[in-house]
C-alpha cells in the first residue's frame, strides 16, 4: 500500500473466537501485502511476550490496493466475523466509520497516550469526534536519484524536469512516478498540491472544493 500519510491499524468491532475453554482469545489481523517480513515479526513477538492470553493470527493481503479494499468491503458488508483487526489506508477510516464498520476507541485509548502521536494521523483516525482507528505507520514522500547519473538532487520541479530530459538517454525513463489510474496517483498529486500550499477542500467549509480556485 502506498500512502501519503500512512496506513492505519483499525479495530472493526468483530468478535474474536476463543479456544482452550475460553482461556485464549484469538484475534485475526488482516493487512495489506507485506513482503518485508515486518508484520509477521511483530505478530510473532507479540504472541511470545503478551501476558493477556491473546493470540494473533496474521493474514497477508494481495499487493493491489484495490484488491485488499474489495476483501474488506465484501467481508464487512456480509457482517462476517472472520477479521477482527485490519490495516487500512489513511483515506478509509471516515468511510468505514460512516458505514458502521468501526468501533469507538475514544474511551479505550487514553488521550494522554494519543498525545504522543503525530496529530495529523490522529485526526485522520477521528470521525465525528470519535477515534475509530490508530496510526500504525506513517509514510513519507521521498525523491530518489541515481548518483551514477546525476551528482546532486534537483531542488525545484523545473530543475527536475530539465535533468530528467537531459539524462533520459542514460536510463529507460528520466523520471518514474505512480502515474497509473489508482490510489498512488492521488497520493502523488496530493504531495504536489499540498507542497505548494494548496488543498482539496476549504478548511473552513469542508463541503467546498477549492482545487483550481
Amino acid at each position: 500500500s502506498t500512502t501519503v500519510a500512512g496506513s492505519l491499524l483499525e479495530a472493526c468491532g468483530g468478535s474474536s473466537g476463543t479456544t482452550g475453554g475460553g482461556q485464549t482469545t484469538n484475534v485475526v489481523w488482516q493487512t495489506e501485502n507485506d513482503t518485508s517480513g515486518t508484520y509477521p515479526a511483530i505478530v510473532d513477538t507479540y504472541n511470545k511476550t503478551n501476558k493477556d492470553n491473546v493470540h494473533v493470527t496474521w493474514h497477508n493481503g494481495p499487493s493491489g490496493t484495490g484488491d485488499i479494499l474489495t476483501i474488506y468491503d465484501n467481508t464487512l458488508r456480509a457482517r462476517s466475523g472472520s477479521i477482527d483487526v485490519m490495516s487500512i489506508d489513511v483515506v478509509y477510516p471516515a468511510e468505514f466509520a460512516f458505514n458502521g464498520w468501526t468501533t469507538d476507541l475514544s474511551s479505550k485509548w487514553p488521550a494522554s497516550d494519543r498525545a504522543n502521536y503525530l496529530q495529523g494521523p490522529i485526526k485522520s483516525c477521528t470521525y465525528q469526534g470519535k477515534v475509530v482507528a490508530a496510526p500504525l505507520r506513517t509514510d513519507l514522500g521521498v525523491l530518489y536519484y541515481r548518483k551514477d547519473i546525476v551528482s546532486t538532487a534537483p531542488k525545484t520541479y523545473e530543475e527536475m524536469t530539465s535533468m530528467a530530459k537531459s539524462h533520459a538517454s542514460k536510463a529507460k525513463y528520466g523520471y518514474v512516478w505512480q502515474g497509473s489510474q489508482y490510489e498512488g496517483l492521488v497520493c502523488d498529486f496530493s504531495e504536489v498540491l499540498h507542497g505548494y500550499g494548496g488543498d482539496v477542500l476549504d478548511p473552513t467549509d469542508p463541503k467546498k472544493v477549492i482545487v483550481n480556485s
